[in-house]
């Protein structure tokens, strides 16, 4: 048996504040709360002008970033210093794809560079 919640841009921002979701063309759809600082005004734009796929190398920010079920992604947003690290996948039965994942963060010193509070990421 399958289960599946419904979940509206208001969550996704709260539960994922570091993710995004992007239609299969590859438009910027929904952002994350802590990176909308990042990507003020920026949600319908392309998703490739404002993200750069770190690691798989050679990947580019659309849906072949998602080449398989929760696939590791690394990447850098425009105005976030930090990379982010985390997993893409298809929404089920949508033509949408999502990102969620978190900042990688090495030191103090990269935190305070980033611009990012402890409060702006997820208290788990």
């Amino acid at each position: 048996m399958t289960h599946s919640a419904g979940m509206d841009r208001e969550t996704f921002a709260s539960v994922f504040p570091f993710g995004f979701v992007a239609s299969a063309e590859g438009t910027l759809e929904w952002v994350g709360g802590s990176l909308k600082k990042h990507l003020a005004r920026r949600e319908g734009a392309p998703l490739s002008d404002c993200v750069r796929i770190i690691r798989p190398l050679g990947c580019a920010a659309d849906a072949s970033m998602v080449c398989g079920p929760g696939r590791t992604v690394r990447l850098r947003v425009d105005g976030l210093s930090l990379e982010l690290r985390g997993h893409a996948f298809w929404f089920e039965g949508e033509e949408r794809f999502a990102f969620v994942g978190s900042p990688l963060v090495r030191s103090l010193e990269e935190l305070e560079a980033s611009g990012l509070k402890l409060a702006d990421f997820d208290p788990s």
